[in-house]
């Protein structure tokens, strides 16, 4: 598992529990699960018992479907 830039480490230690991008790469997520592995990304995986959630604006990578990129897909995100 690639754990992303130094960036992505330093922002994966502080001591939040939500958090909100606009990107559309795992670097992020991935670096948190080093941290705490009990996350959801959020839209997609539930809350159930995660630790810390991460609400992806435009999509991710890792659901195609779910990316936001032109006026259509931003009208069709809440579905």
């Amino acid at each position: 598992m690639a754990i992303g830039a130094l960036t992505h480490q330093l922002l994966a230690a502080f001591p939040v529990t939500e958090a909100a991008t606009t990107n559309y790469d795992t670097l992020f997520e991935e670096a948190w699960q080093v941290v705490d592995p009990r996350i959801a990304v959020l839209p997609g995986s539930p809350p159930i018992d995660a630790a810390r959630w991460l609400l992806k604006l435009h999509g991710s990578v890792d659901a195609p479907s779910s990316i936001v990129l032109s006026r259509e897909d931003y009208l069709r995100f809440d579905r």
